[in-house]
């Protein structure tokens, strides 16, 4: 009896504690749902289950189990749980949440939340979205987000307006446009001893953000591929990178690491880059950023591989490194180490050692590159770095450097500088590497044989203009592109144009490389245009394209939406040669379209600038259609193909006075508008600015020019009334024919006529009436020889003379000139101007010397004569011919014919008579 009362008191007890924690659980239970007995038997949960316990919950819900998007129960949460908690946590427990490729798993609205222990995996259209809250906190702490993807934005977590904290936490492989694993506007982020990896459909970062601030300490970023700046970018932020380990990260385009524009400050200390790879520019850092600064410290650079800036470029602001490594870096052009335009640098306390420019027949550039900037370089180290033939360890271009107590070995040149200022101290140690300044650089010419066009012409025949007319009908436009992020919509306008001229005259598509257009003639190059650091003017294209700097295929530089930096492409038989660009009037009114519509119908699509902006206001999405009536003056740069009078005015936001729309091919992608096209109307006031600039293509002109000589690098700034006389003077490159002259007319009908001069000597003088407003090349009636040496000067008068005012080419002196009346001339480099007066010439071909054996009979008044003809048959006209009979020299000129002759007064016999033009002799014989 004893033992059974025992027993039964034990058996109350346990009952009692079984009662008791039951019981303390039940009232816990109000305020932090647990799923223990929902999870019973073990099984995945699916959203819906998520959502009631999230929603049971007070102030934090544990999980017990894994989560798993049903198709079948949970398809009210494919955009995501509704989390609007405020003050709440959950914890995974080391428990996942998945998306079964299908849905997202939360969508915040609430504030101070916090996840932990959490695995996110396998999400549609991102992971998280974090909305907008006043001043609200989320804290991420061990978590893992995994293989989320999107199509548009981001495949991890969107915050905006936001502060983020995010710790110990991975995210692995996961892709999205805008950013693979967070995406912030306006927000602010800190990431704390957290890893990012994989994720090789991205086109931009891990991280991206627009406006904010962020802070990433002892994270690592490793083993990804992008597009696009492969860890952190950022525009108009605030960003501090700090013990952070950045490997093996490639990017198909600019910025292998870390990219920062518009205003911006960059501060990266106690970093290593090691293994970064870029295909175009930036091997780890790219800092584009007009006003703003960037900070690197007590970091190291090792390893990058790009065709610009092996480790870091910088466009504008301020860059400061100090006690930073850099080693085995190499650019295919320029910059090994370090990139720079526009930007003020100061190195201190550095090593740069082993770094290289692949291409070192490259004719400027160094290792590091710096242009047009204040350099100071104190106590640091190079050694054994390699850049171009002329530019080895420093090279500077436009820059002042200042360099104090440095150490150089083995590098060859220690610093080449091309207009520059050296300010550089007794404390240097070159160990023989060498100091080259006052170096200069004139690009005067261009030698390129081009492409060769088979003109099969496309030819409308209308009795009257039909009230609908599209390009694309007749297969006379090229595909839709997409600028993307960049400014960029010049460029493609231009090459839309072109390409659109080309499939009318030739029949044939190119596809040509948008970038390559764009960064030659950007401030950043030294053959672009002053003040252009994204957007240009509509005449810059044309300036790129009459002197010759392309354009070239895609293939060979392709479109990136984040550099601005290409190469100087000069390669024969693959640019094409475009001579001459007409410029159309403006509208005057609504109905005054006949012109575009001719020039539409004669030279294929063309140029055009307008308004493009308030779009919800002026924009119908719905029928592509846009009608502007405001005051505002041209921004986009777009193609007219075409037009149709019948375009109904009820299909725009606001209704114009009548019915007519132009339709315009954009650069915005085919997602865009009616598949990248729209329709604006006839009556859109920007359309009719009193400052717009339309440009087409004309190839009428085939002759195979071989050299463009020019003193002009970038674009028509202006005809200057204060001159109607202009001359340029050129040194021939080599033996050749000068065969045509080209500039600018401000209208057409206007009269010009011009003289040439070889040596001092007028060699020809033509005249005639300019066609066309716009570039025109001027085919010489005669050709004129020059050999190499030669000096020879056009003399032009025409419309007021057209001027380069901004390129950042130098000008030299006493080579272009203006006069108001032809005899007081004035050196328009004073004023850093050139007139744009290009001479085009062919390669000298064998001349020809015909003279006939002569037989005569004494004193019947016979004479000697000889004819000179240039390879192609062209007689050579008001050429010296020096004629010997009889050992006396005749000296003659040839008239139009290329004929010469002298009369023959010898006693009877057998003589020889020697002919003798630039060098080139031939024998006859008289008897």
């Amino acid at each position: 009896m004893i033992e059974m009362k025992n027993k039964l008191i034990f058996f109350s007890l346990i009952l009692l504690v079984l009662f008791t924690v039951s019981a303390v659980s039940a009232e816990e239970n109000m305020a932090d749902f647990t799923d223990d007995l929902l999870t019973a038997d073990s099984s995945n949960g699916n959203f819906n289950d998520l959502n009631y316990g999230i929603n049971e919950s007070l102030n934090e819900f544990k999980l017990a189990r894994d989560y798993v998007y049903d198709e079948d129960t949970d398809a009210n949460f494919t955009g995501g749980i509704a989390f609007s908690k405020n003050n709440f946590m959950l914890d995974g427990n080391g428990h996942s949440i998945d998306g079964n490729n299908i849905a997202r798993i939360f969508d915040v609205t609430g504030s101070n939340i916090t996840l932990k222990n959490l695995i996110i995996k396998n999400a549609n259209n991102g992971a998280i979205s974090l909305n907008p809250a006043a001043n609200a906190v989320y804290y991420m702490d061990n978590v893992t987000i995994q293989n989320c993807s999107s199509q548009k934005l981001y495949g991890g977590i969107n915050v905006v307006e936001s502060n983020l904290i995010v710790t110990n936490s991975q995210f692995i492989s996961n892709t999205g446009i805008d950013a693979a694993d967070i995406l912030t506007n306006d927000g602010n982020v800190t990431v704390l001893k957290s890893t990012f990896e994989g994720g090789n459909e991205t086109k931009w970062a891990h991280i991206a953000f627009y406006g904010g601030a962020l802070i990433v300490e002892n994270s690592t970023f490793a083993n990804s591929v992008s597009r696009y700046s492969n860890a952190i970018y950022g525009e108009g932020v605030q960003v501090n990178v700090r013990n952070t380990k950045f490997r093996n990260l490639t990017v198909y385009e600019t910025a292998g690491a870390i990219a920062v524009k518009k205003q911006a400050n960059l501060t990266v200390s106690d970093c290593e880059f090691t293994n970064i790879i870029a295909y175009k520019d930036a091997g780890a850092i790219f800092a584009d950023i007009e006003s703003g600064s960037t900070n690197i410290i007590n970091s190291t650079f090792k390893g990058g591989f790009v065709e610009f800036g092996g480790a870091v470029m910088q466009l504008g602001g301020d860059l400061t490194i100090s006690n930073s490594n850099f080693k085995d870096n190499q650019a295919i052009f320029d910059g090994g180490a370090i990139w720079t335009s526009y930007a003020n640098v100061t190195i201190e306390n550095s090593t740069f050692e082993k770094n290289k420019n692949i291409k070192k027949d490259a004719e400027i550039g160094g290792v590091l590159y710096f242009d047009n900037g204040n350099i100071i370089i104190r106590t640091s180290t190079f050694i054994d770095n390699h850049g171009s033939s002329n530019g080895d360890a420093i090279f500077t271009y436009d820059s002042k450097l200042t360099l104090e107590n440095s150490t150089f070995k083995d590098n060859g040149y220690a610093v080449y500088s091309v207009f520059g200022t050296n300010s550089i101290s007794d404390d240097i140690i070159l160990n023989d590497d060498l100091i080259s300044s006052n170096n200069t650089y004139y690009s005067t010419i261009v030698v390129n044989d081009g492409v060769e066009l088979e003109i099969n012409s496309t030819v409308f025949h209308f009795d009257t203009l039909p009230d609908k007319f599209d390009l694309r009908d007749y297969g006379l436009v090229g595909p839709v592109r997409d600028q993307g992020y960049m400014g960029s919509c010049w460029t493609f306008a231009t090459s839309s144009a072109l390409e659109s001229s080309l499939l009318k005259e030739t029949g044939q598509l190119y596809d040509f490389s948008q970038d390559h257009i764009q960064n030659t003639m950007l401030q950043y190059s030294i053959w672009g245009v002053k003040g252009i650091v994204e957007g240009a003017q509509a005449a810059t294209g044309v300036g790129y394209l009459v002197n010759w700097y392309g354009p070239y295929p895609t293939a060979w530089d392709p479109y990136d939406e984040l550099g601005k930096v290409s190469s100087h492409i000069n390669i024969e038989n693959k640019s094409i040669h475009v001579q001459d660009a007409v410029f159309l009037p403006s509208r005057q009114n609504a109905m005054d379209n006949d012109v575009f519509k001719n020039a539409l119908i004669e030279y294929g699509a063309f140029l055009v600038t307008m308004y493009f902006g308030e779009s919800e206001t002026y924009f119908n999405q719905e029928t592509a259609a846009r009608y502007y009536n405001g005051a505002k003056n041209p921004n986009h740069a777009v193609t007219l193909v075409g037009w149709d009078d019948n375009f109904s005015a009820s299909n725009f936001l606001i209704t114009p006075p009548g019915d007519g729309a132009w339709i315009i091919k954009n650069s915005w992608g085919t997602e865009w508008g009616d598949g990248g096209y729209f329709y604006m109307s006839y009556y859109d006031t920007s359309f009719m600015n009193q400052f717009p600039f339309y440009a087409a293509y004309l190839f009428n002109n085939t002759v195979p020019y071989t050299k463009n000589y020019q003193t002009d690098a970038g674009q028509l700034t202006v005809n200057n009334p204060v001159y109607m006389y202009y001359s340029n003077v050129y040194t021939a490159l080599e033996d050749d024919l000068i065969a045509a002259v080209g500039t600018y007319f401000d209208d057409s009908n206007i009269e010009y006529e011009f003289d040439i001069y070889v040596n001092g000597v007028l060699k020809h003088t033509q005249n005639g009436t300019s066609p066309f407003a716009g570039y025109h090349t001027v085919k010489l009636t005669q050709y004129i020889p020059i050999s190499a040496n030669d000096t020879f000067k056009v003399v032009f008068k025409g419309n007021p003379i057209p001027v380069d005012a901004t390129s950042r080419q130098h000008r030299m002196l006493n080579t272009s000139f203006g006069s108001l009346d032809g005899v007081v001339w004035e050196d328009l480099a004073l004023d850093d101007v050139t007139a744009i007066l290009k001479v085009y010439t062919l390669p000298m071909p064998e001349v020809i010397i015909r003279a006939e054996d002569v037989v005569m009979y004494y004193k019947n008044g016979t004479r000697f004569a000889v004819k000179v003809l240039d390879g192609h048959g062209n007689p050579l006209s008001n050429e010296s011919i020096s004629i010997t009979l009889n050992g006396v020299v005749y000296n003659r000129t040839s008239d139009e014919n290329g004929s010469a002759s002298i009369a023959i007064n010898l006693p009877v016999g057998n003589y020889t008579v020697d002919v003798l033009y630039v060098g080139k002799g031939n024998s006859s014989n008289v008897t």
